[in-house]
């Protein structure tokens, strides 16, 4: 294939269920330009590769298999710098990973369009689907319903979970080109979103284009976020990593982020069962959100849970997440 405009990146492991109808959604896409879909297989157990590997075989244009015979990710190895990213012919990159999915087929037309006809543009994102596999219940992803571009002050305080991973299309500098300030173990998507608006502008369509499956099992959520001493862990590493941006901006956006620093914080203390510290300043804003969204009892009642590590074991096998 000459002339590729857009590579798709698609990690995976151990997606078997689901790793079929991301391709799907993939191979069905309608566009007047070339791409090609990078799916980078980290050694799955469960068959996932034998999969990929019908995909390629019958989509040879299009899809092209990276599978591992042992696993990169435990390694410390980076899957996407180290493996992917020397094959990206793309202008731009687009993110699915192998546990969700694409629903509209003229996604990646519409998202090329309006970065080619807005050259300004970094990273273009969507509105999309989230599936709670706990809740079995489905809710949009983000709150807003208008088109509308962000700003770096507007983005940073938003935390990495402003938009759906398989929303994002970008110019591939965004991702490939990193700033060293935004080097951080374990999550990428937070500076790949506050890096694009440093790059240009970060465009939000309204439009609802995919799904994004949360709580799936062996996923960054379910392995990070419900594991309280990772969380806590994933909270410093969070912090560390704006602390290190702002010395590296010398503090032009130092407002958005001490917001944003004083979340990830008001998290920590949420980890560490510290109910009563986490409703004091300069947290009191976030305790008062999750008091409205959750309730008092269930905010005093889940810091009790995860005070103790064994009790945040026995709560997530309580809500099917061990």
């Amino acid at each position: 294939m000459n002339d590729v405009k857009v590579t798709v990146v698609c990690l995976t492991y151990n997606h078997k269920n689901f790793i079929r109808h991301a391709l799907e959604g993939f191979v069905n896409q309608k566009t007047d330009f070339p791409f090609e879909v990078i799916v980078h297989d980290d050694a799955s157990t469960d068959g996932t590769s034998d999969i990929i590997r019908e995909y390629e075989e019958k989509y040879p244009e299009i899809i092209k298999a990276v599978c591992q015979k042992e696993n990169k990710f435990s390694q410390g190895i980076s899957p996407t710098r180290t493996y992917v990213f020397p094959k990206v012919r793309g202008e731009y990159l687009a993110i699915c990973e192998g546990d969700d999915y694409w629903t509209d087929e003229n996604k990646l037309q519409i998202q090329y369009d309006y970065m080619r006809t807005h050259p300004e543009c970094a990273l273009c994102v969507h509105q999309a689907t989230m599936h709670d596999f706990f809740k079995n219940t489905d809710e949009n992803f983000t709150k807003y319903t208008e088109n509308r571009e962000f700003s770096v002050d507007e983005l940073i305080p938003l935390g990495g979970g402003a938009f759906a991973t398989n929303s994002m299309v970008m110019k591939k500098c965004v991702y490939m080109d990193m700033p060293e300030c935004f080097k951080a173990k374990g999550f990428s998507d937070y500076q790949v979103m506050i890096n694009g608006a440093l790059n240009g502008t970060v465009y939000y369509m309204a439009r609802n284009m995919s799904v994004y499956n949360f709580g799936v099992a062996g996923s960054w959520t379910q392995r990070t976020m419900f594991k309280n001493k990772k969380a806590i862990e994933h909270c410093f590493e969070v912090i560390r990593m704006l602390n290190t941006f702002d010395e590296a901006y010398g503090g032009k956006y130092h407002a958005a982020v001490s917001k944003a620093i004083a979340k990830y914080e008001y998290d920590k203390l949420k980890y560490q069962g510290r109910f009563f510290a986490s409703k004091k300043e300069p947290y009191r804003e976030f305790y008062l959100a999750d008091k409205a969204e959750n309730g008092l009892l269930k905010c005093f009642v889940r810091s009790l849970f995860f005070r103790f590590d064994f009790l945040n074991a026995v709560y997530g096998k309580i809500k099917g997440r061990n």
